[in-house]
This record gives C-alpha cells, structure tokens and sequence, in this order.
C-alpha cells in the first residue's frame, strides 16, 4: 500500500493489488474536515484512473464511532453522484460489528445502490477488511 496523503484524522491510501483507493478515518472530524479529507482523496481517485482501470473505494470507517445525518446527506446527494460520473463502480464500507448493527444501513444504502447519471454503483458492507479487498478484488 502507499500512502497518497494522511493527517491525525484521516489517511488516504492505494492498493495497487486490486487495484482501489483506500481511506481511513482514524479519529473524530467535523462535517467539514470529513468533507475536505473525502474531496481530496477523491481527487486522487480521479487522477489515478488513467493509471489503474477499474479504480475501486474502500473506506475503512472501523474507528467512526457514528455517521453523522449531515454526512450522511452530503455522501448521497454530492460526492457519491459524483464519484460515479468520475467513473467509480464498485465501494466497499468497513464497519465494526457492534456499529453495523447499530447502524441504519438504509439512509445510505437506499441511494447508493441507484442508478446515477453516468452509471450504477454497487455497494457493499462488511465487518473484516480483508473481505472488503477480496470482494473488490473478485
């Protein structure tokens, strides 16, 4: 893996083997640090598909604690449309066990798993990194 950018909050990595950009929330962020952090790797994402095709996401959210309603509404309704008119096909979203349950996967997943303009997303959960990178890679 190597590391495209990283602060205290966030990291923002490639896996050339599958290949997809991976992010990290490492700690608690603002809406508008979350925001930023997720807008700059997705510039990554964007720079980075002339060289792997196709470029997945995987966002590893093990140490999210919760997903705030305004991320949640800003994920659905500007960066997902987004990052599929950029070409993104496929994400994968890595939760704690006890949050996945916690969690009401519908307010995101009702909107992901639609058609956008410029292409369809397919989302998927899991609980291990390791069965988010073999879901990518498969």
């Amino acid at each position: 893996m190597r590391i495209l950018f990283e602060n205290e909050q966030f990291a923002c990595l490639l896996d050339e083997e599958i290949p997809c950009v991976m992010v990290q929330y490492r700690s608690f962020q603002t809406v508008g640090e979350m925001e930023a952090n997720v807008d700059r790797a997705s510039d990554y994402y964007d720079a980075l598909q002339d060289v792997y095709h196709p470029l997945y996401w995987l966002s590893d959210n093990r140490d999210q604690l919760e997903l705030d309603p305004e991320v949640i509404h800003w994920a659905n309704e500007t960066w997902l449309p987004r990052m599929v008119q950029l070409g993104l096909s496929r994400i994968a979203l890595v939760y704690r066990r006890q949050t996945m349950a916690a969690l009401s996967l519908d307010e995101f997943s009702k909107n992901a798993m639609l058609d956008f303009p410029g292409g369809r997303l397919e989302v998927a959960y899991f609980a291990s990194l390791e069965d988010a990178r073999e879901w990518l890679a498969g």
